[in-house]
């Protein structure tokens, strides 16, 4: 489809013709869900055409149109578009939405509800709304109204397949209300008391009052379970819960302070609580070991004198009582543990100023040595001696004594411990006894005293230690053996003797051979049956065991029966081994009918079951005399119904025949029992009795191909053929005219010569030729120019003309011209006629510097400081020995 064309070098009539066509464009037309736009899809249209497009909505289920988009610019929600005088592609796209309604949502105070306002829902939707009270404030839900109508006081309410407008709900909130409970104990009251309901925020307050006439005072006030103290009063602030307030009382307390100087107690000690009107008596004892008396007793800072006992009563107050005691003389209290002593020992009586010394002397024939000594409860070491310079109070002294201690070191490995454990100590001849104990699932490996061996002994005894030891207890984890062997028929894995460590876990896999039709019959642990189980473990094993797995064969039952209209023959319950044959059985229809086939679908009659693997059940079906009508159809067209078709005795069955004439086919024959009954499109059999067979035959008419030769060209072979449905055709050749060549064929095809294989469809095509272009190149060397100059394309028989000029002003003359490579002379211009190849031509100049000296050179040559540079464009021999 070229624009222009152009005839070169015209050496014969031609013929030009320039077809045209209305250009067509497409519209590209959608509808969203909810309507249809009509038409839909993509719509061909022709240049200058108009085009309209029908818009509607599905109303029914509450669509309606939303907006329409003509080449993605909205023209609002029209039912119909027309595009006029079409001169370019175009889109069209129908929006739907759903029709929509209002439900109003209000929220009284205390809460909201979510939305709210005026909500816009789709036709047939759902919508929520959540009522949320104000939880901070004390607010909770009391009334949703929805449509004039109370629904409760629901946290949410939806409105369901929504189809008209104007609903309403709202949401109704109120105040909390909570209870604080009051109650007082025995000796006072609380007011208010008992339950007081208030509403969410508000404030309440209690005062607590004791009964005082009667001695009782606040003990506690418990809020909420929790102390606040003996409060007189207590408010509850901006309440927002339940809350308890209990009030105790308690009788009041008096105490009396009762205190003890040196040298004796007095009991009770310490600020005592007496109630009021109780007793309360003091005891008071000197220290008489150390030298001390009673010196006095002073009840309320009034001497009682040197009384060993005193008693408040009926105490109405608080009230203080002290003991004074006296020392007469210092006691020094010297003791000393068992093995050694001290000396002197016991009670030593002191003059204030005195001094005395203390010897200490273990017993070492026991082995015992000086551990310790104590003075006033103030470790001195173990010192042999201390004295007490100038005394002036009372002093202990303790001597500690102990045997001398050794370190047994024990030591036990992984599986097992010693007993004791680590660095024993032991005294000084004493004997220490020690148990080796392995861990479960482990032995005594070996036990080694002091470096040295005893064997795999549980226990070992040092006697009369005096000295370090050593002991190190080694142990090995234990093993046990477990036996596994199968019979006949399967497998276990592993088998034979297994090795397992104590605690480990073994699992065995019993595999029947399913194959040769064994099945597991039972497996014995340790000899006990625990069934045809395909695997078992022993768990954390801690002895040896057997496994042992058993296989048996299978035995099949086989069952036949006879169905309705029939009877069997031959042994109808058989128990067969696996891969064994049964026996024959056969089954005999009733006069009428027929054996159609066993339940498991074998159509065999007699039946013999071989190589039995799996019980078989099956029942013997019989039925009216059947006949079947075997229908078929070649390719080309369908014969219905097809294949065996069973009919009943007498009844009839009619035939369809119908071509593919999508595909060109026809009906070509229909053969009943092998009889021709001409190109029928339907046969119907008659009150059946016997077996019969329909082919359907289908033929296609052959299809013709046109070959045609355009301009400039002709063809060869066969230009009209006649060819069967798939079949090939045979060549045909495009052959062009001189100059040209051949381009295409008129349907796309490129193949020259061309051959139609497989031919499905009618051809007529058109052999394209076009003329033949070739190139010109014309160059020129320095010194001139040919004109024109270039590379260019010429077709076949044109004429084309170039000039030659030589720059004589710069010294330059024309020295040749090559055609095609070939030098033709020194000519002016030269022209290629009927071009019918490829050609260049070269103009090649020289420079006439013959009889020029250096000076008349300089200009052409260029000069740098005092060196000349020289260029030199070697044209031909005479240039060169002309400088030279």
């Amino acid at each position: 489809a070229v624009t222009s064309y152009t005839f070169t070098n015209v050496t014969t009539n031609h013929t030009i013709e320039a077809q045209f066509q209305l250009r067509t464009y497409t519209i590209v037309s959608t509808a969203t869900p909810g309507g249809t736009i009509d038409p839909a899809g993509d719509i061909f249209v022709t240049h200058g055409d108009s085009q309209t497009f029908t818009i509607a909505a599905d109303t029914e289920a509450g669509y309606e149109i939303a907006d329409v988009l003509v080449d993605g610019e909205s023209v609002g929600a029209v039912e119909s578009y027309t595009f006029e005088n079409v001169t370019s592609n175009h889109t069209i796209e129908a929006q739907f939405s759903a029709g929509q309604y209002i439900i109003t949502a209000t929220a009284g105070v205390g809460g909201t509800i979510d939305p709210a306002g005026e909500v816009v829902v789709e036709h047939g939707s759902s919508q929520t709304f959540t009522i949320i009270p104000d939880d901070e404030n004390g607010y909770e839900v009391a009334d949703v109204i929805v449509n004039g109508q109370s629904v409760g006081a629901v946290e949410s309410y939806t409105f369901e397949n929504i189809t008209f407008d104007g609903q309403t709900i709202e949401a109704l909130f109120a105040l909390r209300q909570y209870t604080v409970t009051a109650i007082a104990g025995e000796g006072g009251t609380i007011d208010p008391v008992g339950t007081v309901n208030v509403t969410h925020g508000d404030n309440l307050s209690f005062t607590i009052t004791p009964d005082t006439a009667s001695d009782f005072v606040i003990a506690d006030v418990l809020v909420d379970g929790n102390s606040v103290g003996p409060v007189t009063s207590f408010t509850f602030e901006n309440i927002s819960a339940d809350h308890t307030i209990e009030a105790l009382f308690a009788l009041r307390e008096f105490i009396i302070t009762a205190t003890a100087g040196p040298g004796g107690t007095i009991d009770p000690i310490g600020e005592i609580p007496v109630t009021a009107g109780e007793n309360q008596t003091f005891i008071i004892t000197a220290d008489e070991t150390l030298g001390f008396a009673i010196d006095d007793v002073i009840v309320d800072g009034q001497s009682q004198g040197p009384v060993e006992s005193y008693t408040f009563e009926n105490v109405n107050d608080d009230h203080t009582i002290e003991a004074v005691f006296v020392q007469l003389q210092f006691v020094i209290t010297a003791t000393a543990g068992e093995g050694g002593t001290i000396n002197p020992e016991g009670n030593v009586i002191m003059t204030p100023g005195d001094s005395q010394m203390f010897t200490i002397t273990p017993d070492e024939e026991a082995g015992y040595e000086i551990a310790d000594v104590i003075v006033d409860g103030v470790s001195v070491g173990a010192v042999q001696s201390y004295t007490f310079d100038n005394v002036i109070t009372n002093h202990t002294i303790e001597a500690q004594f102990q045997p001398r201690t050794y370190i047994i070191t024990a030591t036990a490995g992984v599986g097992g411990t010693i007993n004791p454990a680590g660095d024993v100590p032991v005294l000084h001849g004493q004997n220490q006894a020690f148990t080796i104990t392995p861990a479960t699932g482990y032995t005594v490996a070996n036990v080694i005293v002091d470096g040295e061996s005893k064997g795999a002994i549980t226990s070992f005894t040092f006697v009369n230690v005096t000295a370090n030891h050593t002991i190190e207890a080694q142990f090995q984890l234990r093993q046990y053996a477990i036996v596994a062997s199968a019979s006949a028929g399967g497998t276990i894995q592993p088998s034979g003797v297994i090795i397992v460590n104590h605690g480990t876990d073994r699992t065995f896999t019993i595999t029947p051979n399913n194959a040769a039709g064994y099945d597991i019959d039972d497996v014995l642990v340790d000899g006990t049956s625990i069934g045809p189980t395909t695997s078992y473990t022993f768990t954390n094993i801690s002895a040896n065991h057997t496994i042992q797995a058993f296989f048996l064969l299978r035995t099949y039952q086989l069952l036949y029966a006879a169905g309705p209209n029939g009877s069997i023959t031959g042994q109808t319950e058989q128990f067969v081994q696996h891969g064994n044959d049964g026996t024959p059985v056969e089954a005999i229809p009733d006069e009428g009918y027929q054996f159609v086939e066993w339940s498991d679908g074998v159509t065999q009659n007699p039946r013999t079951d071989t190589q039995v693997t799996s019980d078989l059940d099956v029942t013997a079906i019989f039925e009216l005399a059947v006949y079947t009508i075997q229908a078929t159809a070649s390719d080309g067209g369908t014969i219905d119904p097809s294949g065996e078709v069973m009919v009943m005795h007498g009844q009839n069955q009619t035939f369809n025949i119908t071509p593919d004439t999508e595909a060109f086919y026809e009906i070509a024959d229909v053969l009943v029992d092998g009889v021709s009954i001409g190109p029928a499109e339907s046969y119907t059999f008659v009150n059946v009795t016997t077996n019969h067979t329909i082919e359907a035959q289908f033929e296609r008419p052959g299809l013709l191909l046109n070959y045609f030769a355009g301009a400039n060209g002709s063809l060869s072979g066969e230009t009209q053929q006649i060819v069967p449905f798939g079949e090939d055709g045979s060549p045909v050749e495009a052959v062009p005219d001189e100059g040209y060549h051949f381009l295409i064929w008129s349907d796309g095809v490129t193949a020259n010569p061309r051959t139609d294989n497989n031919v499905t469809a009618p051809v007529q095509a058109t052999a394209i030729f076009s003329i033949n272009i070739y190139t010109l190149n014309a160059t020129a060397n320095k010194g001139g120019t040919i004109d024109p100059e270039g590379m260019f394309d010429v077709e076949h028989g044109e004429t084309r003309s170039f000039a030659i000029q030589a720059d004589n002003d710069a010294g330059y003359t024309l020295n040749n011209v090559f055609v095609d490579g070939n030098g033709i002379g020194p000519v002016a211009d030269y022209t290629f006629e009927n071009i019918s190849q490829n050609h260049t031509i070269h103009a090649q100049f020289s420079f006439n510097n013959i009889g020029m000296n250096v000076l008349q050179l300089l200009p052409a040559i260029g000069q740098t400081g005092s060196k000349m540079v020289v260029e030199l464009e070697a044209v031909n021999d005479n240039t060169f020995n002309a400088f030279t």
